[in-house]
């Protein structure tokens, strides 16, 4: 075969991969169709083959040259560091970081899930004095809540020069619970699972045990005016801990090591997205869950933080969701 006949059978890969390039360098590899993504690393490993069998075959012409750089630019893109700025930054948290959310929204409800049914099976182990309640909220914790909350002091107020050092307390412990969610996602998602599920656990038997109390208005009112953003959060670090156990377990077309590079970096934008939120979740358990203000009116603002969530959502990601193409823009991790 010459050279121009190699050319010929071979040029619309060429031209697709580098579209798929000059994609990556302009919006990030976050903004690959899910397509796209199926497709670049069967294209890259073709397209280096091509380059070897051109060097042996076709040495010091064009074609080579044109190769060469094409796999050179490949792996410059795909393996880049992104630099942050301001504008970056805002378009990240405007637009970028909810349509991530939405985008591997499949991830976010399956961490969601595991949430959830670890609070329901937290609730029925208390509640049916399961030996393995223990292991969920070991006796000193249970009587300490009895005692010190069931008791008629839930709700007791936080003195005002405690609030800001609890509020941080609060932000580090949470960024510690989904810093784990994220990196465990390396041990094929068992550890999120484990974070997910015990965190889960924990609230359930804590739920049950109030109302068991009388007192289970009391306590949602405590928790899910910050709750409702902090475990959003939780979550969603949960998500990225699971798409990294996904490119392990699934890679694909792919080797391990690129379907974990590919996954990766919207993984780490997810997890970054959510610090602002922890902060906002921890400044409410701090400043505004110890007020002195009817239940009722907690409940009705945990309401709204979770309608502005899903308006935050669904806003920021809405355009994309009508088919354009401006995706997650680029943030430093």
């Amino acid at each position: 075969m010459n050279s121009q006949k190699f050319i010929e059978l071979n040029r619309d890969t060429w031209t697709r991969f580098r579209g798929i390039l000059d994609q990556i360098d302009k919006k990030g590899a976050a903004s690959l169709s899910r397509q796209d993504m199926k497709d670049v690393g069967p294209l890259f490993r073709r397209i280096t083959a091509h380059l070897a069998y051109a060097q042996a075959n076709y040495p010091d012409t064009d074609m080579v040259s044109y190769l060469n750089h094409l796999v050179a630019r490949a792996h410059s893109s795909l393996y880049r560091t992104e630099t942050a700025s301001v504008r970056s930054l805002l378009n990240f948290y405007c637009r970028g970081f909810p349509w991530l959310i939405y985008r591997y929204r499949k991830y976010v409800f399956t961490a969601s899930l595991f949430l959830v049914l670890s609070v329901a099976w937290g609730a029925w182990l208390n509640h049916s004095g399961s030996s393995l309640a223990v292991l969920v909220l070991p006796d000193e914790i249970r009587e300490a809540v009895n005692q010190n909350f069931a008791e008629g002091k839930t709700g007791s107020g936080i003195e005002d020069s405690l609030k800001p050092l609890f509020s941080s307390a609060i932000l580090v412990n949470n960024i510690t619970v989904s810093f784990y969610c994220l990196v465990l996602g390396i041990t094929w998602g068992l550890g999120t699972v484990f974070i997910l599920v015990r965190n889960g656990l924990l609230l359930g038997a804590l739920a049950d045990i109030f109302a068991g109390a009388q007192q289970g208005l009391e306590f949602w009112s405590l928790i899910l005016p910050h709750g409702i953003p902090e475990l959003f959060a939780v979550a969603l670090n949960g998500a990225a801990g699971l798409m990294i156990a996904g490119a392990l377990v699934r890679p694909g077309d792919f080797t391990r090591r690129d379907a974990l590079k590919l996954k990766a970096i919207p993984a780490m934008k997810i997890s970054m997205g959510s610090i602002p939120i922890l902060v906002a979740a921890a400044a409410i358990e701090g400043f505004v869950t110890p007020l002195h203000i009817p239940p009722q009116a907690k409940l009705v603002f945990a309401v709204f933080t979770g309608v502005l969530l899903g308006y935050y959502v669904y806003s920021g990601s809405s355009k994309q969701r009508k088919g354009e193409d401006d995706i997650a823009g680029p943030v430093s991790l």
